[in-house]
């Protein structure tokens, strides 16, 4: 589990950290309420992140612009097979939220929160039934490590590399080719004189031309 941290749409009435605003989609369908619409907008006050696995669902996530961005923040499990209730064959379910602060009397007047409680609960009393195209595949991210720079920079390592082996001969670990002073290139220099049409005559000695005059 994780904790929300920064909300999808902050307003001035959602100044703190721990406290999240979502429009997020309801994949346990709506009533008839809210059957205008797909989404609810909901305030998610000092909220966690959770795991969730199959067969549990993950039904309602902390959104695009949160982070940890698309968790789930709600889950349900639905028994596979059905028990006698009241005359009646009904599987059992469970409902966990990441929040239970957002039921509160501060916080249940706050955006939606009243309709998506009223969606919840109709889905415990089996009203509503879970979209099973969303229940299938969920809009919801991994989690992504990322690593403890501060503590890591206090935990300097030096890189070791594995060298290949070298050779008996020493002498073979030296490149020659880079530097070298020899006449190898003599033979190439006399046959462009030819190819240029030049005359190949001794370098005469420039006389040097000096600007300032010699002391006396």
């Amino acid at each position: 589990a994780g904790k929300v941290t920064t909300g999808a749409a902050p307003k001035a009435t959602y100044t703190s950290t721990k406290e999240q605003l979502n429009n997020a989609m309801v994949a346990a369908g709506a009533p008839a309420a809210a059957a205008q619409s797909s989404s609810l907008t909901f305030a998610y006050p000092f909220g966690l992140t959770m795991n969730v696995q199959r067969p549990a669902v993950p039904i309602l996530s902390s959104g695009f612009m949160a982070f940890p961005l698309n968790r789930p923040v709600a889950a349900v499990w639905e028994a596979a097979e059905g028990a006698d209730h009241n005359g009646k064959v009904k599987r059992g379910k469970l409902l966990l939220i990441g929040s239970g602060s957002m039921f509160d009397d501060t916080w249940i007047v706050r955006e939606e929160n009243d309709l998506l409680t009223t969606v919840l609960i109709d889905y415990l009393l089996h009203k509503v039934r879970l979209n099973q195209i969303d229940a299938d595949e969920p809009d919801i991210t991994d989690y992504h490590h990322l690593p403890d720079t501060a503590s890591l920079s206090d935990r300097l390592r030096v890189a070791v590399e594995e060298s290949e082996d070298l050779p008996r001969d020493f002498t073979e670990l030296f490149d020659f080719t880079t530097f070298k002073l020899d006449t190898g290139m003599i033979p190439e220099v006399a046959a462009a004189y030819q190819k240029l049409s030049l005359k190949q005559e001794p370098l005469t000695l420039i006389s040097p031309e000096f600007q300032t005059p010699l002391p006396p």
